[in-house]
């Protein structure tokens, strides 16, 4: 029985022959896994379950080396009353996954097995004060991005659990949008996210509709009027502006967006002007966005203000608005924490030695922060924005919050 089959069977179906059947498969330790011989551990390993994929947990199975399940070792029955109640007084909110327990042939001894659906769970699970996420077959506390994420979520009463979120590669060497010889684009601006999707709604596919819910999805971004705004900066008319979203490619497993001018396509383009492609596809369980901005800008340069506004806009677009957006299309409705997005800046071009961004962008400013303060002796900043009519307070407290998080408190209080 595979940990989606276990994940998913009834609980009348789980005997000991099954917990044997698994355990002979040596299945390591890994994200959704977990083995536990006893003691407080296993309270530990749910929670940081509960705040990340979900997943299972056998208490009563003896870990070899490198995780693998050794043997069946069985723990007491009171075992499950106190861990339950371990769980009972240490979480916050309250919450318990489900605990199924399985007498040993002739033995006293039981296993248990937790059952953790990451959408069921109140997230996050608050243990002992502390936010623990899974990693890795490891338990460890979230750090500062974790946490804020998780608070957030909390904040607006949603449920399910923390995905955590991953490139899945390298942008910069995945997906080119220029691909052909002898094009003549300078400046490659991408924005890329994806997340693995929940183990027990897989699909093989993407969701019927899904060029339409992407044009839509699109409409809630700032893509377009970002894209017009930096045609318009490289062009002296508006001759070859943005007009609107075309599907270039549309498959069970890919659609493919692009904004340009009118009856041009990327290949195609000579004169200055931008051009905006969007890519949502299934990868290996995976489900993956992509954005892109390519400008043409036949000597002109940009300012470093207008390629941070894009990348910033990009980020926004695929993080914010069109994986949710995706994600729950294709498995339905689901709470996920902001993703990891990655941003790249490119100026290469096929067929062409390999250019400096700065002959393309005006660098000049890159690094400076005009509305916030170092603390002195301190590795933080004051956000001056913060900052009004003499109160420093807000700025303080911003950025002594940030710290406290760094050292794993998520809830600070301040006298």
């Amino acid at each position: 029985m595979t940990v989606h089959q276990l994940l998913i069977a009834p609980s009348s179906a789980i005997t000991l022959a099954t917990v044997e059947d698994f355990v002979a498969l040596g299945i390591p330790e890994n994200l959704t896994v977990e083995y536990k011989r006893g003691g407080d551990k296993p309270a530990e390993a749910a929670a940081a379950l509960a705040n990340t994929y979900g997943g299972i947990i056998l208490v009563g199975v003896a870990e070899g080396d490198s995780g693998i399940p050794k043997d069946i070792v069985g723990v007491d029955r009171k075992e499950k009353e106190r861990l339950v109640n371990r769980m009972g007084t240490s979480y916050d909110p309250p919450w318990s996954p489900e605990v199924i327990e399985i007498p040993l042939r002739d033995s006293d001894k039981v296993v248990l097995v937790l059952r953790i659906d990451r959408d069921q769970v109140p997230a996050p699970i608050v243990m002992d004060g502390s936010i623990l996420v899974r990693l890795d077959g490891r338990n460890v506390k979230a750090n500062r991005q974790m946490m804020a994420a998780l608070l957030a979520q909390a904040d607006t009463g949603q449920a399910g659990g923390f995905q955590l979120a991953q490139a899945s590669r390298s942008p910069g060497l995945h997906r080119p949008v220029i691909s052909r010889t002898g094009t003549k684009q300078d400046l490659q601006l991408r924005a890329i996210t994806s997340v693995p999707l929940p183990i027990v709604r897989r699909r093989i596919r993407l969701a019927t509709g899904m060029p339409e819910k992407v044009i839509t999805a699109l409409s809630r971004t700032k893509l377009h009027p970002l894209t017009v705004g930096l045609a318009r900066v490289l062009q002296s008319s508006d001759e070859n502006v943005p007009t609107r979203w075309n599907i270039t490619r549309a498959t069970s497993r890919e659609v493919v967006l692009a904004l340009g001018p009118e009856g041009l396509t990327v290949e195609e383009q000579e004169d200055a002007t931008a051009i905006c492609q969007v890519v949502v596809a299934l990868t290996d369980d995976r489900l993956e966005v992509i954005a892109d901005v390519v400008l043409w800008q036949e000597g002109r340069r940009l300012s470093w203000d207008h390629v941070q506004l894009a990348l910033i806009t990009l980020a926004q677009a695929v993080g914010g608005v069109l994986l949710p957006e995706a994600l729950t299309a294709i498995v339905g409705p689901i709470t996920t924490s902001p993703p990891a997005v990655e941003i790249h800046v490119t100026t290469h071009r096929y067929g062409v030695p390999d250019r400096t961004v700065d002959a393309f962008v005006d660098v000049s400013s890159i690094g400076e922060r005009p509305n916030v303060r170092k603390i002195r002796g301190a590795n933080e900043f004051l956000d001056e924005t913060l900052i009004e009519n003499g109160d420093w307070a807000p700025a303080v407290i911003d950025a002594l919050t940030s710290v406290a998080m760094d050292w794993g408190f998520p809830s600070p209080t301040f006298g």
